[in-house]
């Protein structure tokens, strides 16, 4: 195909351009926002100056093509084959690649990330990041920190977001059919609108969470942690989803709170009879008068916490953090 047939279907509204073979093409100050290029081939193409916004280079291989001065902003570049190109002055703020995107020279995604690219993969620092309205299916974000990320209307059908940090994030309108996000923190996030339909929700921090307008058909809320500014869809009773509640007096008794984050909670008088709490993060919380007997404390963080009048009869305290605490 030649620049002139292909700039005509743009205009004629086609944005579908999947496997198309494009070589020695000048595109130069083009504008093709938005178009799909799923598994084209590109070779030598001067895409100079161009608007290329929100693109997807999915699968293509690009050789020699020619990005100085182009408008790459959320353009999608997983599992493409990059090999001699030319960056210079591009905008690649919020485009995203991944490890199934291959460099075939000597350039590296580093590069790509100094220019504001997002690269999506487990343990990746994306606190922040303005992901909204992507193609995020079946993503593996697992222990990644999207606190206070922007995912309105993502798509993260399928989504692997175990443990990841979602506290203050905006999910509004999102998609997160059947995700994974089991032991995920969404602490305060905007979950107006979302779809939760079949999603694991295990051991989530809910706490502050509004739910009330989010679709929850078959999510799995068991153990989820919440607290008295957590709401739920009325739809919903809260005493039929196997929840944690936590705050003064909780009963949490052989409760998983293995590796949570629970700084400054209180917990006065809660019940934790042989709760783990094994590399929990308690710093300065309030534990005065909780029931803590039998309870893993292995490797917890009890810095500064307020222990007086607890009871904690056989706990396991093997390399526990007590420094500072209250007795």
């Amino acid at each position: 195909m030649k620049a002139y047939p292909l700039l005509t279907d743009y205009v004629a509204g086609i944005r579908q351009f999947y496997g198309v073979i494009l070589q020695q093409v000048d595109l130069q100050n083009s504008y093709l926002q938005d178009a799909d290029f799923w598994e084209a081939q590109l070779l030598e193409v001067d895409w100079q100056n161009a608007d290329l916004r929100g693109m997807s280079f999915r699968e293509a291989q690009l050789k020699s093509v020619n990005f100085q001065g182009a408008d790459l902003r959320r353009v999608d570049f997983r599992e493409a084959q990059l090999e001699a190109i030319a960056w210079q002055g591009a905008n690649l703020q919020g485009a995203i690649y991944d490890e199934t995107t291959q460099w075939l020279d000597e350039a590296t995604g580093e590069g790509l990330t100094q220019l504001g690219a997002y690269y999506l993969a487990p343990q990746s620092n994306l606190a922040g990041a303005d992901l909204r309205g992507l193609d995020l299916s079946g993503v593996d974000l697992s222990q990644a920190d999207l606190s206070h990320a922007d995912l309105r209307d993502t798509c993260l059908l399928g989504a692997n977001l175990w443990r990841a940090n979602l506290r203050g994030a905006t999910l509004r309108g999102a998609d997160l059919t059947t995700a994974d996000l089991t032991r995920s923190d969404l602490t305060g996030a905007d979950l107006g609108q979302t779809n939760l339909r079949g999603a694991e929700l295990r051991q989530a921090m809910l706490l502050e969470t509004d739910l009330r307008s989010a679709a929850c058909l078959a999510t799995n809320f068991r153990a989820a942690l919440c607290n008295e500014l957590t709401q739920f869809p009325e739809a919903l009773d809260p005493g039929m989803l196997g929840l944690y509640w936590l705050g003064p007096g909780a009963s949490l008794q052989e409760a998983d709170l293995q590796g949570l984050s629970l700084a400054g909670m209180d917990l006065q008088g809660a019940d934790l009879t042989r709760a783990n709490l094994q590399g929990a993060d308690l710093w300065g919380a309030n534990l005065a008068g909780a029931m803590l007997r039998q309870a893993n404390l292995t490797e917890t963080n009890l810095w500064g916490a307020n222990l007086e009048g607890a009871d904690l009869e056989d706990a396991i305290l093997t390399h526990t953090n007590l420094d500072n605490t209250e007795w």
